[in-house]
């Protein structure tokens, strides 16, 4: 990487770094390289279609579920505004490090689960990181948001993924639902605002 940034900067070197410049330096560094989600075949559970979608391509709808998911949620983050970043998730997107997952009723978009694709600096193994893992009250019935989760294991192992790793708020008992699925409590996050 450190290779195709001096090249990248030495092929602009003396032009104004104009927003362009700055992208088409990004872009010499870190290749457009998208997952191909194409084959990730869709998989019907009940009423619900779990795939994985581009995020850029469904960005207003996956908004609307944000909203919802930072309310029911991120209580203890109420006193901030919801800012999403969507411009670097799209980045991540573009790049391979990060798959949408969406579960759908219909044509309605109802839950999804977004994932990073890393490789651990400690063990050098290709690891998934779940980010949001959220479905609408009226569709967490039965066994949708497991179902849900082991699409997406399945996707990720596909691709030589080693690890996936979960998180879960304090407020909801998704931690009862990964534990269920043999996942392992490894770690506790705590949360300090150093400025209200």
């Amino acid at each position: 990487m450190r290779e195709a940034l001096v090249t990248a900067l030495s092929r602009y070197a003396g032009q104004p770094l104009t927003k362009e410049v700055a992208v088409a330096i990004v872009n010499a560094t870190i290749p457009f390289n998208p997952v191909d989600i194409t084959q990730f075949p869709p998989q019907a559970c009940g009423s619900l279609t779990f795939q994985a979608e581009r995020l850029q391509d469904i960005l207003p709808e996956m908004d609307v579920l944000s909203r919802a998911h930072w309310q029911e949620t991120e209580f203890h983050q109420h006193h901030l505004k919801m800012n999403l970043d969507y411009d670097v998730m799209v980045s991540e997107e573009n790049h391979g490090s990060l798959i949408q997952f969406t579960a759908r009723c219909g044509d309605a978009l109802v839950g999804n689960l977004r994932v990073y694709l890393r490789t651990s600096r400690h063990t050098r193994q290709k690891l998934a990181m779940e980010d949001t893992l959220f479905l609408l009250a009226e569709h967490r019935r039965g066994r949708n948001g497991m179902r849900l989760i082991e699409y997406a294991e399945r996707c990720v192992a596909g691709l030589g993924y080693y690890e996936f790793r979960a998180t879960t708020k304090l407020v909801n008992s998704t931690g009862r639902l990964l534990e269920f699925m043999k996942y392992k409590p490894v770690a506790t996050e705590y949360v300090k605002f150093l400025k209200e």
